[in-house]
Parts: C-alpha cells; structure tokens; sequence
C-alpha cells in the first residue's frame, strides 16, 4: 500500500503520544509534522562468505573510523561500502637452508596445502612477499622462494585461513585504547591496533580462550575461560600487566550482554554479571 505523512496534532505533553485516531504507530519514526516510512532493508553487502553475527568500529589517531564485521570464521573489514577483506594473522619461526625451499613452524597453524600466505619476515634475511603453502604437518609447512640460508621470526597473513567459532557462540569485541580485542571461546584473544596492525593476530601466546569480554576501568576482562571448564576474570591492565583471578559466584548462565559503557574509542558491549548500564564485575 502506498505510504503517506500523517499529520498530529499540537505538542500536547501532558497527553498520550499518540492521540486521536492513532492509536499504533508502527515501522516509522517520528518526523517535524507526523510520522515517516523507514525505507527499505538493503543488503550492504554480498562480499562476505557467511552471514556476519558481530560488529564493531573505532577510529585511529587521525579520526578515521574502522569498522569490523565478523562471522563464525572470518573477521572482515570493511574498507569502503561493499568491500570486505577477511584478516587474520599469526607468528612463527622458519629456516632456509641453500635450497629454494623454506620451512615454517607454527603451532596448530590450520593452514591446508594450496593456501595462500603473505610472510612478513621480521628477522633474518629472506624476502617478504606472497606465497602458496604446501602442508607438512599440523605445526609446519613449506612455501618455495630465491635460494638462500637464513632463519628467524615470521608473521604469517592469510585470508584463506578461518576461525573455529561454535554454531552456537559468536564473536565478541571491545575496545581498549586504541586496540579492538574479540574473543570467540575457540581462539586466544584476537587484537587490532587502529594505528599499524593490518590484520587480526593473537593478544599473546599466553592470552586466553573465553566466552565473554568487557572493559572494566582500566582492564580488559574476560569471563568464562576455557581453560579446564573453569569461569575466571582474566585482566589485561593498560601496562599489558597479565593476571587471572578466579571467580566462584559468577555462572556462563548469569553473564549477558547489557547496555553499552562509554570506556574506549567508541562504545563497547558490557557483559558483567547482573549489570544494567554501569559495569559491576563483582
């Protein structure tokens, strides 16, 4: 049915808001002289390969807004309307010994042969550039490049490559200083840096596997950890101090998602048990 402006009345404040004749007012928002149509639901885009469950933003130093959007396995970002690039990267060690093969371990990598990898050497001397994985084992694999012999540390970048979300969890985000922090309850904590990362890596090799984070104060916490079933705040402090505290009186049942809190670059979701707006995290 065509849409049309309806016209209300004088500003009445001490009556009901809608009056007259109106008595439901539906799928509109209010406008100068009435109420208007929302228009129509649009995908905004297609480039993903699943449906996105999660999103975030938060802007740089030079004010430019980042904007993330994540599935079950991939983490996008959208760099500009209908444009999405999955990111995710991880660290490693390789050598080359005077041949054109150059082997790289890393642990549990979950790369597959004919992947392929951007390698950002960070020591020795091998050239950085793009490259097709060939699997040895769940801890290593192979790439072909110039004949050398070197060794050192490595971060490997992949689009091919996923997370390990479960059906029924999702990405979580927050943001800490100038760093977007996302757990999933299957990898450690995934972090960004708005000012120099250009893909999601892990928080440390010591961060944990948890269910919910949030920003307390001057902490980032994080509640039902994997570890051995246990639930536990982990608290990283604004000097990357690293500390886990155990928490008895607090159930994967009793932590929900709540208003939001204003800590940060942007807003972030506040997952503290029994909260309303303000964060109370026992």
């Amino acid at each position: 049915m065509p849409t049309q402006r309806i016209a209300l009345g004088g500003w009445l404040p001490d009556q009901p808001g809608l009056t007259g004749a109106l008595t439901v007012a539906k799928n509109c928002y209010p406008v100068t002289a009435g109420y208007g149509a929302f228009p129509s639901e649009a995908n905004f885009s297609a480039a993903a390969a699943e449906d996105l469950t999660s999103i975030i933003s938060a802007k740089d130093q030079s004010g430019t807004t980042k904007l993330f959007a994540a599935g079950l396995h991939k983490i996008y970002s959208v760099d500009s309307v209908g444009a999405l690039t999955g990111v995710f990267s991880f660290t490693g060690t390789y050598s080359q010994s005077g041949t054109t093969t150059l082997t790289v371990t890393s642990i549990a990598h979950k790369l597959k042969t004919g992947d392929s990898v951007y390698l950002d050497f960070t020591s020795g001397s091998a050239a950085d550039g793009q490259f097709t994985v060939t699997k040895l084992s769940a801890d290593s694999f192979t790439v072909t490049t110039t004949s050398a012999t070197t060794s050192g540390n490595v971060t490997i970048s992949s689009t091919s490559l996923g997370y390990n979300t479960g059906a029924t969890d999702r990405f979580r985000f927050t943001l800490f200083g100038n760093q977007v922090i996302g757990t999933n309850f299957s990898e450690r904590l995934q972090v960004y840096s708005t000012d120099g990362s250009s893909s999601f890596k892990n928080l440390s090799d010591s961060a944990p596997i948890a269910k919910f984070i949030t920003v307390v104060r001057d902490f980032v916490v994080c509640a039902y950890l994997a570890e051995s079933g246990t639930t536990r705040l982990y608290e990283l402090g604004s000097e990357r101090r690293e500390t886990v505290r155990s928490v008895s009186v607090v159930g994967v049942g009793e932590l929900r998602g709540a208003d939001f809190s204003t800590r940060g670059l942007s807003r972030t979701t506040c997952l503290c048990p029994g909260c309303d707006v303000s964060c109370n995290a026992g």
